[in-house]
């Protein structure tokens, strides 16, 4: 399996501060199980082209999802959102899991 250069990085970060990946392209599984974002996860128009993992992560800030595309299956089980989560426009073109997911009651 090929993997872009962005979602190499991405992975291997498991405490993230201020994450961005605006417009990136993830060509592979984007495993982000039990990533903790401490600073704005910046996702905003990025294109997720296969099973999408955000399983059990935890988003201190904003969780910016906005016209993000998911073609495969996109898993935010478990997440937490402790701040605005933003998936406005976010296409999903298969099944998208948010059971049990926290949102902030603060919105």
């Amino acid at each position: 399996m090929k993997r872009d250069a962005v979602t190499i990085i991405l992975l291997q970060m498991k405490d993230t501060h201020n994450s961005r990946a605006v417009e990136a392209k993830f060509s592979g599984k984007a495993n982000f199980h039990s990533a903790k974002f401490s600073g704005k996860a910046n996702f905003h128009s990025a294109q997720f082209s296969d099973i999408t993992i955000f399983y059990s992560a935890e988003f201190s800030d904003i969780a910016d999802f906005h016209s993000a595309k998911f073609s495969g299956e996109a898993s935010f089980g478990s997440a937490q959102f402790s701040d605005i989560a933003s998936f406005g426009s976010a296409q999903f073109s298969d099944i998208a899991i948010f059971s049990s997911a926290k949102f902030s009651d603060s919105l």
